[in-house]
């Protein structure tokens, strides 16, 4: 242990930086600490490489490459706090190895117990199958097979991450901060990977945020009875919802192209427009909550956060026919998760690229939002190169309100055959107030 602590902190180009390490058959050897970790990030290199390389690598190319954001975690100087990842693959799959990219701050961050389904990997002080797992940052955990168990008995909260599937994989992260954030707009960041070979190749990436206590970034973390609730109900009760993707115009299903194309409603040769119904399924309205900490920050947040309904509430979008084997999709906010958004003085919105949203069935990335507008360079995808700009209106506590939205289609196994890899998703919501504004 205190190997590993002389490791982590002695300056970084100190040849005699040493870590003691145990072997599976319990021998003991120094391995010095810089090579150590040149050597572990050429691996890190060299097996990412491997899995995103050529499309020949495979016969069916089946491979891809996963990118997804976890919850922040927000824990005291000098103390920790744990998150469970929640991860869904497609069936039987298998992955190789598990652990953190060693850049950035990953040593504030260790994988503490990984399990599938009520099968228990690893777990920090725990033996298992004769071995006694040391969680540490450095720890690399390798052969999980992930089967198609729903999840185990163990309560886990705080977080999930849903990639398209029906295997469960369950990761606990402890994050355990030695040093204050400076600059409260720069979390301390690491990238945990999760490398397949079954039964597609590719990488998943976890991005990990953590923040010491009273910075900025926790507020949406807070205690909801702290914040101000703004309710909006759907104007029509439904709101346009757009999907973009070569597709779209490969099965017929663009329903605007013949519209002239400096009609506002115009958004290229390959979108489709869909009305979403906002009714809940007894057919009663359903209201947008946005959350305001201060003068500056807005919160959307899920169910679990708000001990009631979520910011946004679910819905269903109606697939066009001949885009997937499905004719729905269930939408609705990551459980546990939260979008923290900016509003100036004049009432602009701006959430980044915060909002996460599941489907169960596809991943899609996570969503930006805002009242202003979203110009047309930021709507192009590989799948979509002509949507245009996207713009909302109103101002923020006032009546009338419109919210745009966009996000795009992640790579998995469904979406590959689907052929809906960075497709766009987008939508226009338009709000009326009806409290709180």
């Amino acid at each position: 242990m205190f190997g590993d602590f002389y490791c982590r902190f002695a300056p970084k180009r100190n040849i005699f930086r040493n870590l003691t390490l145990g072997l599976a058959d319990n021998q003991v050897v120094l391995v010095n600490c810089y090579m150590r970790d040149i050597i572990f990030k050429i691996l890190i290199a060299g097996f990412i490489l491997v899995g995103l390389g050529s499309c020949g690598a495979l016969e069916d190319g089946a491979q891809f490459s996963n990118k997804v954001t976890a919850n922040a975690f927000v824990a005291e100087l000098y103390g920790n706090i744990t998150q469970t990842i929640t991860i869904n693959h497609a069936t039987d799959s298998h992955v190789s190895w598990i652990g953190f990219v060693q850049a950035n701050d990953y040593q504030y961050f260790k994988v503490t117990k990984v399990q599938t389904g009520d099968t228990v990997i690893v777990s920090d002080g725990v033996e298992v199958d004769g071995v006694t797992y040391v969680a540490n940052s450095n720890a690399l955990i390798e052969d999980v097979s992930v089967g198609t168990s729903s999840g185990g008995s163990d309560e886990f909260v705080n977080g999930s991450i849903n990639v398209a599937g029906q295997g469960s994989l369950k990761i606990t992260v402890e994050y355990s901060p030695l040093v204050a954030i400076n600059d409260d707009d720069e979390p301390h960041e690491a990238y945990l990977i999760l490398y397949y070979d079954a039964p597609s190749m590719g990488t998943l990436r976890v991005k990990l945020q953590g923040y010491t206590d009273g910075m900025k970034n926790e507020k949406c973390a807070r205690a909801v009875s702290t914040m101000t609730p703004s309710v909006y109900k759907f104007k029509n009760n439904k709101f346009d919802f757009y999907f973009c993707g070569e597709e779209v115009a490969a099965k017929g299903q663009n329903n605007i192209a013949d519209l002239a194309e400096t009609d506002p409603g115009y958004h290229g040769e390959s979108t489709n427009l869909t009305e979403v119904s906002t009714l809940d399924v007894a057919g009663q309205e359903q209201y947008l909550t946005v959350y305001q900490v201060d003068e500056e920050t807005l919160c959307l947040l899920s169910g679990e956060l708000t001990g009631t309904d979520p910011s946004i509430p679910d819905f269903t979008f109606i697939v066009p026919e001949g885009l997937a084997p499905i004719d729905q999709l269930e939408i609705k906010t990551t459980a546990g998760s939260f979008a923290e958004c900016s509003v100036d003085a004049d009432g602009l919105i701006f959430c980044d690229s915060t909002l996460m949203v599941d489907t169960g069935v596809v991943p899609v990335s996570e969503l930006t939002a805002t009242n202003g507008t979203i110009s047309a360079e930021e709507l192009v995808t590989s799948q979509c190169s002509d949507f245009g700009a996207l713009s909302g209106s109103g101002a923020y506590g006032t009546s009338d309100l419109t919210l745009v939205m966009k996000g795009t289609m992640l790579s998995d196994a469904n979406t590959q055959s689907f052929n809906i890899v960075d497709a766009l998703v987008a939508a226009e919501i338009e709000l009326e107030c009806v409290s709180g504004c």
